[in-house]
């Protein structure tokens, strides 16, 4: 018998980024799980992300939420209202500015899956410093990453995001690991890479803690992940790319380890 898939749903909030959101929408289209969909919320004064998206043919597996702008309503109340809106059993944290591998997906629901758990999250990911005059890549230190969460929906829903700007998952995440939910993945930093670009909701100092207890890469694969990040290459190619670093990521890891 073949096996069957449930739906994944992919929630991205945006604004106003959507050469960022195109990077993020084609990764999506790339992940080699055979059911998914794409929630993007956006806010109604969001001309951009709008023009991006009427541009685009349509498409049954992305599914597209506008609500009104408003200040109260902060990055936790929107990720809550597109989970409610998504129609997967499972739901995939998505943000739109940072880079994903094809098999993200199928990853994280093959590890929770055998495991038996309702939960996947990676202890270790890829970031990625595109700051002015950076270009670092690194692999980072081993915590629970609230942003690689794929959690079955019916959980989230009991465990909503709260009404806050920044840190709003990280409860979550810690409630979801205190049931015994999550099934941790160590070895596949390379699933996911992280985007610090200047914009984002932590100030510098917070990277600069980061990346100082994280593993810098050598030069070759900090040239190749900003090659990837710029599109040089498409997303499968890209994904390759890292599935034949990874040998010398695990023995580097081994020997900090060690």
């Amino acid at each position: 018998m073949a096996e069957t898939f449930p739906l994944i749903s992919c929630i991205c909030v945006t604004r106003n980024r959507p050469a960022l959101l195109q990077r993020a929408l084609d990764c999506f289209l790339a992940q080699t799980y055979p059911r998914k969909e794409l929630v993007i919320l956006f806010e109604q004064d969001d001309a951009a992300t709008r023009e991006l998206l009427q541009r685009r043919p349509r498409d049954e597996r992305i599914r597209l939420i506008c609500v009104e702008r408003s200040p109260d309503k902060k990055l936790g109340h929107l990720r809550n209202h597109a989970i409610r809106q998504s129609g997967g059993d499972f739901v995939c944290q998505w943000d739109d500015d940072d880079w994903y591998h094809q098999d993200r997906l199928a990853h994280q629901y093959a590890a929770l899956r055998d495991a038996g758990r309702q939960a996947s999250i990676l202890s270790r990911w890829m970031m990625f410093d595109a700051t002015p005059g950076n270009h670092r890549a690194y692999i980072s230190y081993l915590r629970l990453w609230e942003g690689s969460i794929l959690c079955r929906k019916e959980l989230i829903r009991q465990r909503e995001y709260a009404n806050v700007e920044r840190g709003e998952d990280t409860p979550v995440v810690r409630a979801l690991s205190e049931a015994n939910a999550l099934q941790v993945i160590e070895d596949a930093p390379h699933l996911y890479v992280y985007i610090v670009h200047g914009s984002n909701t932590w100030e510098p100092e917070h990277f600069g803690y980061i990346f100082g207890h994280s593993l810098p890469l050598p030069p070759v694969m900090q040239e190749a992940i900003h090659n990837i990040l710029q599109q040089h290459y498409s997303v499968a190619e890209g994904s390759g790319l890292l599935d034949k670093a990874m040998l010398a990521v695990k023995k580097a890891l081994a020997a900090k380890a060690g």
